[in-house]
């Protein structure tokens, strides 16, 4: 009997240079399958290597495993008519998901629904930010799994609504001094320095 494995929503928050897309990446490969990631104009670079999609063109979807990424910009807020409209069984990264996905989901109607219905269209999905309060607010009712890497932003509980919150509090002041502490060595070792909080 085949193994059966819900749908997850993961956060992955870091500052810049904490290492969040290669630790997303990582994660991804080892879903195997298929995956869209979704960045607004192709950055971060590590996505560039993977082949890139026009989201309008159904034909585009038509891939059963591997990595491919759309440009936000492309199309903008139709982007997620397409995701919608075509995307079924597979991972979406939203990589620097703030650039282009709003506070509030209910502006696109597409996204809101992906987000609500992830489950049911049996879609893992990744947001990977800066810092909690860049991913949208809705989105946290959902989550699985967050990734904490260092940030100097200041964490508000509020912008998370989650009574893991104080969870997260307590995983960043963790990884904000391993991360001083390995940057201090400088040799790289703060590269993907992350702690796992689930609900």
């Amino acid at each position: 009997m085949p193994q059966h494995r819900d749908a997850q929503t993961t956060v992955i928050f870091g500052r810049n240079g904490t290492g969040k897309s290669t630790f997303c990446e990582r994660i991804v490969k080892q879903l195997k399958g298929r995956c869209i990631v979704i960045t607004y104009g192709g950055m971060p670079k590590i996505w560039r290597k993977y082949k890139r999609i026009d989201p309008a063109k159904k034909e585009s979807w038509d891939f059963k495993t591997g990595i491919r990424q759309i440009y936000w910009a492309q199309y903008e807020e139709e982007t997620a008519t397409y995701l919608y409209k075509y995307f079924r069984g597979g991972t979406i990264v939203f990589d620097d998901c703030r650039e282009y996905i709003p506070a509030r989901l209910d502006t696109i109607k597409p996204l809101k629904r992906i987000v609500s219905s992830f489950r049911h269209m049996e879609l893992d999905l990744f947001f990977v930010a800066h810092a909690p309060g860049d991913v949208p607010r809705q989105v946290w009712r959902y989550n699985s799994t967050t990734w904490v890497g260092a940030t100097d932003d200041l964490i508000n509980k509020n912008d998370i609504g989650l009574g893991s919150a104080d969870k997260i509090v307590k995983a960043q002041a963790i990884v904000n001094k391993a991360f001083r502490e390995a940057k201090d060595k400088n040799d790289g070792s703060h590269y993907g320095i992350f702690l796992r909080v689930v609900p």
